[in-house]
């Protein structure tokens, strides 16, 4: 994990890279209890993984949490309190990913940009979802 991104001891999001990964492993990112588990793996030429089904168990997901993984480009991810308060921003180049775990975030496009955008379903529409206005961006910050 590069760098997390905290309001009143609330995490909001992650940045992250494979750089600090294990090699021959999977690294996982995420609390054990978090709502969507991100990790990355790394497995030599000619390794297995075994052949696995997950089982149905019924499981009580309590926010939506996303990940961007920037594979073109550059963005801007703004990050808000939940109660829609600006906090700080985290720039996120092509090769990086990204863990939006609460509050509220916004994007920017820095440059001509591609990435994935992976989080849990089903897809409801913009039933869950409040949108409201973005920072300016004269007023973005980047803490250290």
């Amino acid at each position: 994990m590069i760098k997390e991104f905290r309001h009143n001891g609330i995490l909001l999001g992650a940045l992250i890279s494979k750089e600090d990964a294990d090699s021959d492993a999977i690294k996982f990112y995420t609390d054990k209890s978090s709502d969507l588990q991100t990790g990355y793996a790394i497995h030599p030429k000619n390794s297995y993984t075994d052949a696995h089904i997950h089982k149905i168990i019924p499981q009580n997901i309590n926010s939506l949490q996303e990940v961007l993984i920037v594979t073109k480009g550059k963005i801007r991810v703004d990050f808000y309190s939940e109660d829609k308060q600006y906090v700080e921003s985290a720039i996120v180049p092509a090769g990086m990913a990204i863990m939006l775990i609460s509050g509220g975030h916004g994007i920017k496009q820095l440059e001509d940009s591609e990435y994935w955008e992976v989080k849990q379903g089903p897809f409801i529409g913009d039933e869950n979802k409040i949108r409201f206005a973005h920072i300016p961006d004269d007023e973005v910050v980047f803490n250290d």
